[in-house]
């Protein structure tokens, strides 16, 4: 009988295993949950939601905008106007009666602007925008809670599936005679993607236990392996003594 372990659900349960004697189910289901990378993800995926809600409503507010300008010129002005230049009038004569000289040093200058604007026709499409983005904001609370249950579902029955080669190992089972595990120097997996380097040693395909936590499970059960040994060997030896 073959016994296959999913790397994601063994992937938090075995680093307590190491840290303590006994490694109960909540710690397993605790600490897989934590370091699952789909559970991280749709809670990253929440609090994008949150702040997507929160630009929307930003959209109903005043809009409020100042302009500042402000410069000088380079060099003096110097402007002659010339005699009659404005026109000749009988009444009046020529404007003006005579060369006017027009001399300016520079001088800074600037212009102040603000407006307010309020999306008032725009009020009940912002609304529906609100409306959405919360959808989005529960579905997403949704999709965690649904990763979280699915990673505990898992992590149970490995657990179990655990607890029950191991027992069935150290009661003498003749018929578990190996197990396959997926195992590689780094936990977790990773995706392939263009142009992002590899993390070296990480699977692209399963997830797998990494080679820190394959050692206390290849001991715990190599103890189950002894157990079983010491009753066959037990076993062996009552029999000898009967048929004497």
């Amino acid at each position: 009988m073959k016994v296959f372990f999913g790397s994601l659900i063994l992937l938090g349960s075995i680093v307590a295993a190491h840290a303590q004697p006994v490694l109960t189910l909540e710690d397993a289901v605790r600490m897989a949950v934590k370091d699952n990378r789909q559970v991280q993800i749709s809670s990253l995926e929440i609090a994008k939601a949150v702040e997507m809600t929160a630009e929307t409503r930003t959209l109903r507010l005043p809009q409020f905008k100042t302009y500042v300008l402000g410069g000088s010129t380079l060099n003096d002005i110097n402007l002659t106007i010339p005699r009659g230049a404005l026109g000749i009038y009988p009444t009046v004569g020529p404007i003006p009666g005579k060369d006017a000289s027009v001399t300016t040093s520079p001088t800074f200058a600037g212009l102040v602007y603000g407006s307010a604007a309020q999306p008032v026709s725009q009020l009940y499409k912002i609304r529906l925008g609100i409306e959405a983005a919360r959808l989005g904001e529960q579905f997403a609370r949704e999709n965690l809670r649904q990763k979280k249950q699915e990673t505990a579902a898992q992590v149970r029955q490995a657990y179990y599936q655990l607890v029950q080669l191991q027992s069935q190992i150290a009661g003498g089972e003749a018929r578990v005679f190996g197990v396959m595990i997926e195992s590689a120097l780094r936990g977790g997996r990773q995706e392939l993607v263009q142009g992002r380097p590899l993390v070296y040693g990480q699977s692209i395909t399963d997830g797998c236990i990494s080679w820190d936590e394959s050692v206390p499970l290849l001991e715990s059960l190599a103890m189950a392996v002894r157990e079983r040994r010491r009753l066959r060997a037990g076993a062996a030896d009552a029999e000898r003594v009967a048929a004497q």
